[in-house]
């Protein structure tokens, strides 16, 4: 029975999700999109609370699927391409299902599984920070001289830093307050960043790329740092040496003028 319930959670967030998401595309008015984002949002949350009493969700499911329904309805609304919105609309669709459809399971039975479900969630965080910047950066183009850069910069550090936060939190069963002070440093770091980066002459989803890619391997460091073995270099030397190369290339071929 217990399976029973994960698949018919976790189709019904997918078919909801879908199915708001192609609405909001066909019909880009006011008095459609808010009606049905609510609708949306309150089918989750009722779902969460009715079925919170009789199953065992796992900490950070609902958080996720609602930070990951904003982030796509922002995403898809300053995306361009047909094909682009095609493709997230069918990922987010996926991911919020296999969230909710993950969420119900009260344990994972194997090490195996719960190192891939973490990893799962890490990598939806990774997207929704990714999708709120391409929003800050659409805003600053779209809207230049509105607010001041340094507001969005501000705002989008503190983005990375309640991600980073939120992802350490599925690895250790700990208080927000230890990893306060690690997600403060990459607040900082990140804030000085994103003020960089948004002075090359790229498109915002560009922009937004490069500083999540940053963030991501920052904030990886950080959780080894945490672990209890800490960060073995030996193990991290090609993947530290691939990105270094990927981002010698980026800006060898795409930032010429540097």
């Amino acid at each position: 029975m217990k399976y029973a319930w994960e698949y018919i959670i976790g189709g019904g967030a997918a078919v909801i999700s879908l199915a708001s998401l192609l609405l909001i595309q066909f019909f880009p008015v006011h008095w459609v999109v808010w009606p049905v984002l609510i609708v949306w949002v309150g089918l989750f949350v009722g779902t969460y609370i009715l079925t919170k009493k009789h199953l065992e969700w796992k900490e950070g499911v609902f958080t996720l699927a609602l930070t990951t329904i904003v982030s796509t309805t922002g995403l898809l609304g300053v995306m361009s391409f047909t094909s682009l919105r095609i493709l997230i609309t069918c990922f987010a669709a996926v991911v919020l299902g296999c969230i909710y459809a993950f969420g119900v399971r009260a344990h994972i039975s194997t090490w195996l599984g719960k190192k891939a479900f973490f990893r799962f969630m890490m990598i939806v965080w990774t997207f929704n920070c990714f999708a709120f910047l391409v929003l800050l950066f659409a805003f600053y183009t779209f809207f230049p001289g509105t607010f001041s850069f340094v507001l969005l910069m501000v705002l989008g550090s503190l983005i990375y830093g309640v991600c980073s936060m939120m992802v350490w939190r599925l690895y250790f069963d700990t208080h927000w307050q230890p990893l306060f002070s690690w997600a403060l440093v990459i607040v900082c770091i990140m804030a000085q960043y994103i003020w960089v980066v948004h002075l090359l002459p790229f498109a915002y989803t560009l922009l937004a790329c490069i500083c999540t890619w940053l963030w991501y391997i920052i904030q990886l460091f950080v959780r080894f740092r945490l672990s209890k073995k800490h960060i073995i270099w030996k193990k991290q030397q090609h993947f530290l040496l691939g990105n270094g190369i990927l981002f010698i290339l980026f800006f060898i071929f795409f930032v010429r003028w540097v």
